[in-house]
């Protein structure tokens, strides 16, 4: 990561900045969405939730006001606690009894009694006592709050909640229930039950939980029924004035803190129940929501942001590292990517478009040297310089310079032409039948073609060739001799019908048999049962002098497999085994090959068919080994009388190609594709190069006068000279000799 902080360039940072936008922005909305979202339903939860709570405070609260509601019931109903026997000495204890049970079976009643108008005792479940005694002492309600407390049972005639201070500073409250008779009239008995307001306090903590706050209980007429002690800021009126809206849930900052305000009414009773929390508590799970939403966001953002810089290196160090191939190859200026040096993108694509424009020029040149390239491949083909393992290699090359054999056969045509309008043959091939396929090769024997055919149908060669000699319009001074090799399928078979037309046009010059013989047709012409064919035996001499070992292998092997098919007698197989030496050894006589005499002897001393062949074998590696060797030195003869000739004559005003060509005993077009090979150069360029040189090399040596130095070099225009010059080194003759000396000056 260090490293990669310290590769601060703007390509980095554009990438690194894209894909911030591309993952924060949604990164951003989405977070928002789902915070807000999350925090939205869990505060719904948690009011929800604490709302349930306070139901559940108001559903007990119900229920004890409905038990006290049905004992007093019971009570009304219950003839041993009517007034009548509750003043009598003994019905009165035993209606004390049954008010007892009533007392115990309620575990949420704190006092009971009865109460009856003008009477001077109260009946509660341990007796009759004076109503100051039982509150008093029961009780400790204050002195002041007894007197309250008898005047709001005396006057009652309808359930009512009162609430009275303790001399402990609790509070009590009184449910006073009158009871009716079965007319529905109010007879004077009053049930009144007594619950310490910590009771409620209890059961509201209970329900909500460890919640700090305070809780209120208001009966249908707004009287507080239950309230926590001063020390909470707000009296009981103001949060029941708050409680009075409509919300279920508020939120109110009281004494500098806010609170959430919770309330809820009673159907039944008419109660209201409000609770008030801090808000900070009461949303305590929603904060721990928060925060940890907050922690997995950042979190998140962390690994993005990570991830974000992994990605933008990935993508960025495979530009890197190839701009730094780039400079290390020295495939481009280093000038080009220094223009950039920040911004690898600017400046690789700077680097693209110079070395697309050097390929589009190395395409030109490509394309320029494409004949010269096709004319190479072709006479590889022609020789055999091809093996299986490049044969398709060779084809695929083949293919990129335009020449393809789409037929199912393939053939060669040779032609040699003497005399006048020697190139009307060559003419003659370009408007052949388009649904034929050749390629035109010029050989360095003079005004000697060469054509690969490429047909779909065998019946095509006839057709062919019949045309070829036809278009050619050949003059009455004009010599022409055609060559035809057989078909075969495949361009690695080239080379055997290229020996076989060499084989025919030498046979039919032999023979004087025609301008026009097809290889195939000279065993027809030969036909004997008693003697092997003459084609293979011309074939097995031109392949010799071809050098093409693959060949005359090949045409040994037809030879000794036709003499024992034929089954002659032993005189008449020696007889042609000696014919087949003659034709080696005249081929190595021909090109005055050095051979050892012993093995010649050797040769006559054969003892098997088998054993002659093995012979014929090796004198044929020997003897395509030294032919090939001729051809190599002869090659590099001509390549330096070709140098020698143009260093020579390159001032010659009057050299021409023609002139090189009659020079070396070569074709015009052959000699121009023999310098092309050698130099890389055309006539033309290698000339100018020359005289270009010697140019430069007088204006700087010499003090000789620029008409005299162009005149020199061969060149008569001096205007055209000049004007050609600028061209190509941007400045004039004069201009180059002054700048060279005020440099070295």
């Amino acid at each position: 990561m260090r490293s990669l902080l310290q590769e601060r360039t703007q390509l980095f940072y554009k990438y690194f900045l894209s894909y911030f936008i591309i993952f924060f922005i949604p990164f951003i909305f989405i977070s928002y969405f789902v915070s807000n979202e999350a925090t939205t339903i869990i505060e719904e939860e948690i009011i929800t939730s604490n709302l349930s709570k306070l139901e559940q405070v108001k559903d007990i609260s119900d229920t004890r006001i409905k038990d006290m509601q049905s004992i007093a019931t019971n009570i009304a109903n219950d003839n041993k606690m009517s007034a009548f026997k509750l003043q009598q000495p003994y019905e009165s204890k035993l209606a004390i009894q049954q008010l007892s049970k009533y007392d115990t079976n309620n575990s949420n009643i704190d006092g009971l009694f009865i109460y009856i108008d003008d009477h001077p005792y109260i009946y509660t479940s341990r007796g009759t006592a004076a109503f100051d005694t039982y509150a008093q002492k029961t009780f400790d309600i204050k002195e002041d709050a007894v007197n309250q407390f008898r005047m709001a049972v005396q006057k009652s005639n309808v359930p009512v909640f009162e609430k009275y201070r303790l001399s402990s500073g609790e509070q009590v409250v009184s449910y006073i229930y009158p009871i009716a008779s079965g007319g529905g009239h109010f007879n004077g008995r009053k049930v009144v039950f007594l619950l310490r307001e910590k009771s409620y306090h209890h059961l509201v903590d209970q329900v909500l939980g460890d919640f700090d706050g305070a809780n209120y209980i208001f009966d249908h007429n707004g009287n507080s029924v239950a309230s926590p002690n001063d020390s909470f800021p707000v009296s009981p009126a103001e949060i029941r004035q708050l409680a009075d809206k409509e919300q279920e849930v508020i939120h109110k900052s009281i004494g500098g803190e806010n609170y959430s305000i919770i309330s809820i009414r009673s159907d039944l009773t008419g109660w209201s129940f409000i609770t008030a929390i801090p808000t900070n508590q009461f949303f305590e799970q929603l904060n721990h929501l928060q925060k940890t939403i907050v922690y997995i966001l950042v979190t998140i953002a962390i690994a993005g942001l990570i991830i974000i810089t992994i990605v933008t290196r990935h993508q960025y160090m495979p530009l890197k590292n190839l701009v730094n191939l780039l400079k290390s190859r020295h495939l481009i200026h280093s000038s080009q990517l220094g223009k950039h040096a920040g911004d690898e993108l600017t400046s690789l694509r700077e680097s693209i478009l110079f070395m697309s424009d050097k390929t589009e020029k190395l395409h030109t040149k490509v394309a320029y040297q494409a004949p010269y390239v096709k004319d190479q491949l072709l006479s590889q083909l022609l020789t055999g310089k091809i093996e299986n393992e490049n044969k398709h290699e060779l084809t695929s090359m083949l293919a990129d310079v335009g020449v393809v054999f789409p037929g199912n056969y393939i053939f060669v045509v040779l032609v040699s032409q003497s005399g006048e309008n020697a190139d009307s043959i060559l003419y003659a091939q370009e408007e052949m039948d388009k649904d034929v396929v050749s390629y035109g090769l010029e050989l360095p024997d003079n005004n000697s073609y060469c054509y690969i055919v490429s047909l779909e149908d065998e019946k095509d060669q006839q057709h062919y060739v019949d045309a070829l000699t036809k278009k050619a319009e050949i003059p009455s001074n004009t010599r022409i001799s055609i060559g035809v090799g057989q078909l075969y399928n495949g361009v690695d078979k080239v080379n055997r019908s290229f020996v076989e037309a060499k084989a025919a046009m030498e046979y039919a010059r032999i023979t004087n048999q025609g301008s026009c013989i097809y290889f195939e047709k000279i065993a027809k012409q030969n036909n004997s049962a008693t003697w092997f064919p003459m084609n293979l035996q011309v074939k097995l001499s031109q392949s010799l002098k071809e050098g093409d070992y693959i060949v005359a292998d090949e045409t040994i092997t037809d030879i000794i497999k036709y003499i024992i098919s034929i089954q002659a007698s032993i005189d008449m197989t020696r007889a042609m085994a000696y014919d087949l030496i003659n034709t080696m050894l005249k081929v190595i006589a021909e090109h005055n090959i050095l051979y050892d005499v012993t093995s010649v002897k050797q040769l006559f001393t054969f003892q098997s068919i088998d054993e002659l062949q093995q012979m014929l074998d090796q004198i044929a590696v020997s003897v395509c080994k030294e032919i090939n060797q001729k051809k190599r030195n002869s090659h590099h003869m001509l390549s330096h009388q070709l140098m020698e000739y143009l260093q020579k004559e390159f001032n010659n005003p009057d050299l021409s190609l023609e002139k090189l060509s009659v020079y070396l005993n070569l074709s015009v077009p052959y000699a121009s594709r023999f310098i092309k090979e050698q130099t890389g150069y055309t006539f033309t360029q290698i000339i100018w190069d020359m005289r270009m040189k010697a140019c430069q090399r007088l204006l700087l040596d010499s003090s000789l006068p620029i008409k005299e130095i162009v005149k020199r070099i061969g060149y008569h225009d001096v205007a055209n000279f000049t004007r050609k010059f600028k061209k190509e080194v941007g400045i004039t003759p004069s201009q180059f000799r002054k700048r060279r000396v005020d440099t070295a000056l």
